[in-house]
């Protein structure tokens, strides 16, 4: 898996990492078997210490499994129809930017960063960001701890710049399927963001 160098927070903030993805041609096309200034991912500024996801409603059975290709019926890799179709999307908007992408929301999920969702014109839903008690396949939502992450994914990798093995802290990924990363912020050594990333995305650096 590529090293990657974004850190995951809110949407709508310029990213400012060098290194990004490799991006590859292609039509969007859900992600299965198989950015701009604003994004569900977009680099922004270090983890509040202490922060927690928002407090949200108890989410249904469907809803509560992030990974590997996706969130219930909606997968990375659709087109904005397909994944509206779905009718866990609302809120569409496209940012400025030269990529033409865009930012949804999970419905349901509170006004936070939590529950983006990033468009790419070209490869589809590029991102999928958790909130909640939602939890990847293998029991990894927030509040785990880096051990218990990198115990779940043998794939794990932290960032170059912020070194979350050493110092506990930033950003991390691990493959969840194909094309498919799970994306990962710790602070004090506990998971505060968690989500689905195309390992290609083309909207943020």
């Amino acid at each position: 898996m590529r090293r990657l160098v974004s850190i995951l927070a809110a949407a709508a903030v310029v990213s400012g990492c060098a290194a990004g993805p490799q991006h590859l041609d292609g039509a969007a096309v859900p992600v299965g078997a198989a950015t701009p200034t604003s994004s569900a991912f977009s680099a922004a500024k270090p983890p509040t210490p202490g922060s927690s996801p928002p407090t949200t409603p108890a989410l249904p059975p469907a809803l509560r499994t992030i990974g590997p290709t996706g969130l219930g019926a909606l997968k990375i890799g659709m087109t904005l129809a397909q994944a509206t179709a779905t009718g866990l999307i609302t809120g569409y908007e496209n940012y400025d930017g030269p990529e033409a992408c865009g930012n949804s929301h999970l419905k349901g999920a509170p006004e936070s960063p939590a529950g983006a969702v990033t468009h790419s014109p070209r490869l589809g839903v590029v991102a999928i960001q958790a909130y909640g008690d939602m939890q990847t396949p293998e029991g990894i939502g927030f509040g785990s701890t880096l051990d218990q992450v990198r115990a779940a994914y043998p794939s794990f990798e932290g960032s170059d710049i912020d070194e979350p093995e050493r110092t506990g802290d930033g950003r991390a990924w691990a493959r969840a399927s194909g094309a498919v990363n799970y994306r990962f912020t710790f602070d004090n050594d506990k998971v505060i963001e968690l989500g689905l990333e195309h390992k290609d995305q083309d909207c943020y650096e």
